[in-house]
């Protein structure tokens, strides 16, 4: 289950930033006065090959992977993000809604929204068969 880390360092002038973590994912949230969500950053599958699906009010999506430097000798210690290829939307979004479901119910539903959003954008932009075919009523 996702649990908030109580105290976050804040990094965004006129936004709070707020960090919650399992063992799978790492969340952060950054929120206007009142509570809006700004942005994200959902960190996922934190232990094996961490990715990144990161979301802001004015540049919509954007999915990376995280290059974790500290375990290649020789490397800075920074983390940097990287191409991920395609996001597993379904099978996050299945884990995700477990993982959140302790979290303030319009926080929940806000990112499920978003998770639902980019998987009908990933649909949208899904190559269709040429001529037309599979559609209903084609000859």
């Amino acid at each position: 289950m996702l649990r908030e880390v109580p105290t976050v360092a804040q990094d965004a002038p006129g936004l709070t930033r707020r960090w919650f973590r399992d063992e799978y994912f790492d969340l952060y949230l950054w929120e206007k006065p009142g509570g809006a969500i700004e942005a994200f950053q959902l960190c996922y599958d934190r232990a094996d090959r961490e990715r990144s699906l990161r979301w802001s009010a004015g540049k919509g999506f954007l999915h990376e992977g995280v290059d974790r430097p500290e375990t290649k000798p020789g490397r800075a210690m920074t983390a940097i993000l990287v191409g991920a290829g395609a996001f597993p939307v379904a099978a996050v979004s299945r884990r995700f809604l477990h993982a959140a479901q302790d979290m303030p119910r319009g926080t929940h539903d806000f990112l499920m929204g978003k998770l639902a959003e980019y998987a009908q954008s990933l649909a949208q932009r899904a190559p269709r068969p040429p001529g037309g075919a599979g559609r209903r009523g084609a000859k």
